[in-house]
């Protein structure tokens, strides 16, 4: 089975687009040429990765690398917690515990479309 490895996108993202893109290579019959197999993975990409384009892809043996760009700037994320109505004393412990979440939340949004 062939490896499809991506990159440009945010950690978190990439797993995510890597599996998805894996299980659209793996059903591309291996006599295809590799003309097709690119263009059928861009399509894939584009409508996968909103936001997203290819500007590359590699092949190792079987093996493809794809490397994507954001299209267009991407938005400045914002995020609001808020706190849910808790009796005394777990109210002050979630709001506790729950500080500076919101902007860690919106760093992990940076740079997603």
């Amino acid at each position: 089975m062939a490896a499809v490895s991506v990159e440009g996108l945010n950690p978190w993202l990439t797993a995510g687009a890597e599996r998805s893109l894996g299980a659209v290579y793996d059903h591309i019959p291996p006599e295809e040429p590799p003309s097709y197999k690119e263009s059928l993975l861009k399509v894939v990409a584009d409508k996968l990765l909103s936001g997203y384009s290819v500007r590359s892809i590699s092949w190792t043996g079987t093996d493809v690398r794809i490397a994507l760009e954001k299209r267009a700037r991407a938005p400045r994320w914002k995020v609001v917690l808020t706190i849910p109505n808790l009796s005394p004393p777990v109210d002050g412990w979630f709001e506790s515990d729950s500080r500076g979440l919101d902007a860690k939340i919106t760093s992990l949004l940076e740079g997603v479309p």
